[in-house]
């Protein structure tokens, strides 16, 4: 069997996150593992190609010294889509990959990853009484009428697109800067055009989203992990001191967590549901009653769990993966 891992650099890999960790997964159960740079897809004849190189052994570091080739990728059992593309090539890149998916397993479809990983379309996957009240837009003044109307409520301001907690804005009640922070999250359009001439610098407009402030995050949030319409692990994370994103990577604290009978009813009703749209790995962050976030292209959190516990749940999450990706690649499972 052979699986190929799509990453952003092929020699500089993630070391503390599913880039080796399922990479090297893999390998323990005796599959053929290439690494291929997302960015570099191409077609030839309508056949896809990109640059690929195999791992030979288990990786110890983030740096591996390999022998990249261009080559077609259409034989591969299994495409793992672990980096998004580069934002000037994203549009062609998913499409070409699309193309692909119609002819080799994908572990997360194309579409899930395109049109799921995100904040606009949480409805979609997620029961209504589990997210919190939430508007999407690219017009201020929308915002600006809703935040207005409820002026002593605390609201969250955030890209639907952003990730790892940039430009995410809580908005006080009083707070002289709130007005200022919904114009530069929807463009800023009022005061560029006023400097510029519209048929020179076109549309500025940016969609945000302003969510209502969830009380429930002051107790933390939760990090599950799902894998095959299964439960795999959890961790949980709290705000650093003076900051309102528990975002690890900006300074939140990783902390042991254990599921009440509640969340784990609700995260594997979200796990069976997301495999109706081909979903079979993702990471949600949920803050009960409410499911903050769903990461789709590359949750992180198996890692987390393993320096927490000591434990390392790749090989279980690789036996739900496999289960649910038909005959041919079950006979993979060890």
């Amino acid at each position: 069997m052979k699986i190929l891992i799509l990453v952003n650099s092929i020699r500089k890999l993630d070391f503390m996150g599913n880039h080796v960790l399922f990479a090297n997964g893999f390998l323990q159960r005796g599959w053929d593992v290439y690494y291929g740079h997302v960015n570099s897809i191409s077609t030839a004849n309508y056949k896809v190609f990109c640059d690929i190189a195999p791992v030979v052994e288990i990786i110890q570091s983030n740096s591996i010294d390999v022998e990249i080739r261009h080559e077609c990728i259409e034989k591969f059992d299994l495409v793992w889509v672990m980096n998004q593309p580069h934002p000037s090539l994203e549009k062609e890149v998913w499409q070409i990959l699309w193309m692909l998916s119609q002819r080799c397993t994908f572990v997360n479809s194309v579409e899930s990853m395109l049109f799921l990983n995100n904040k606009n379309n949480l409805g979609q996957i997620i029961p209504l009484e589990h997210l919190v009240e939430s508007y999407a837009s690219n017009d201020f003044e929308y915002l600006w009428s809703i935040y207005q109307s409820r002026i002593n409520e605390r609201w969250i301001v955030k890209p639907p697109n952003g990730g790892c907690g940039s430009d995410v804005f809580l908005l006080e009640p009083g707070q002289s800067n709130s007005r200022a922070i919904l114009q530069s999250m929807t463009g800023n359009s009022v005061s560029k055009l006023e400097m510029g001439e519209f048929n020179l610098i076109g549309l500025q407009n940016k969609y945000c989203i302003l969510q209502r402030y969830a009380t429930s995050v002051n107790e933390g949030e939760k990090r599950v992990i799902l894998a095959g319409g299964a439960i795999i692990a959890q961790h949980g994370r709290r705000s650093a001191p003076g900051d309102h994103r528990s975002n690890l990577t900006l300074g939140g604290e990783l902390v042991s967590a254990s599921l009440t009978k509640d969340e784990s009813q609700l995260c594997l009703r979200l796990a069976q549901n997301f495999l109706n749209y081909g979903i079979r790995f993702a990471g949600i962050d949920m803050s009960y009653p409410y499911v903050l976030e769903v990461n789709i292209v590359n949750p992180g959190g198996l890692y987390d769990v393993l320096s927490l516990t000591g434990i390392d749940y790749t090989s279980i999450a690789i036996d739900n993966i496999l289960s649910t990706c038909g005959h041919s690649l079950a006979d993979g499972l060890s």
